[in-house]
């Protein structure tokens, strides 16, 4: 059980501030309510949200300044 809601582990990976980390800390709380995905499926989409800042890097990173 407390794998499915308790998915805020999965945040280490992620910028400690930001808008990245506002948007990935409401992702995970629509993933912890989420009854019908698998603690596999859930790991999924934070890996895959993981890939896609990592390769918007350069982009967010000229946002911000």
């Amino acid at each position: 059980f407390h794998e499915h809601v308790f998915l805020e582990r999965h945040l280490t990976e992620f910028p400690s501030s930001g808008p990245v980390r506002h948007f990935m800390q409401l992702v995970v709380t629509g993933l912890s309510k989420n009854p019908y995905l698998t603690v596999a499926q859930k790991r999924e989409h934070i890996a895959w949200f993981r890939e896609y800042f990592e390769k918007k890097r350069s982009i967010l990173e000229r946002a911000e300044s």
